[in-house]
């Protein structure tokens, strides 16, 4: 696609500099050029406008491909940034939970103790 696109783009600027010349003059078969120059047939003429209006489309095309693709990649940036910031909080979290974890042992301990020590008085 790029190569086409390439190629369009050199054919246009090489036929643009004389197929498509501000000083364009129509011509009916036996009349005198006004000035030196190229003549092409209309046919040839029209086939450069097509080429012309399809560089053109393409370019547009492509333009709308580069703005989709800066669309895509700040998607991506954005993504990569709520990722790092989820992965922070679960680090985050992580190492408050280590700590919950030793309070709630410290807490089923002094149950337990407490149990314990019922169940000692309750027998005696």
């Amino acid at each position: 696609m790029f190569n086409k696109v390439v190629a369009s783009l050199l054919l246009f600027f090489t036929i643009s500099s004389f197929a498509f010349a501000e000083d364009t003059v129509v011509l009916k078969k036996g009349e005198a050029a006004p000035y030196d120059g190229f003549l092409i047939d209309r046919a040839k003429a029209d086939k450069y406008y097509l080429l012309s209006e399809t560089l053109e489309s393409c370019t547009k095309i492509s333009d709308l491909r580069i703005k989709e693709s800066d669309i895509q990649e700040k998607r991506i940036t954005n993504l990569n940034t709520e990722l790092n910031n989820m992965s922070e909080r679960l680090v985050s979290q992580q190492e408050s939970s280590f700590w919950g974890k030793v309070g709630f042992f410290f807490v089923g301990a002094a149950a337990a103790s407490l149990v314990a020590y019922g169940a000692a008085k309750s027998v005696r």
